[in-house]
């Protein structure tokens, strides 16, 4: 595995840990929203 294939994990996983800690905050519907939001490619 490449460093930035590392780095690349790294960060994705970051991404879905922050992504599940918000989910626990704001919601399952919203949450749920913003995940095909963002699958839609509109960061």
């Amino acid at each position: 595995m490449t460093r930035l294939n590392e780095l690349e994990e790294v960060a994705l996983g970051r991404k879905a840990e922050l992504a599940l800690s918000q989910s626990q905050m704001v919601g399952t519907e919203f949450f749920t929203a913003e995940l095909k939001r963002l699958a839609d490619g509109e960061a």
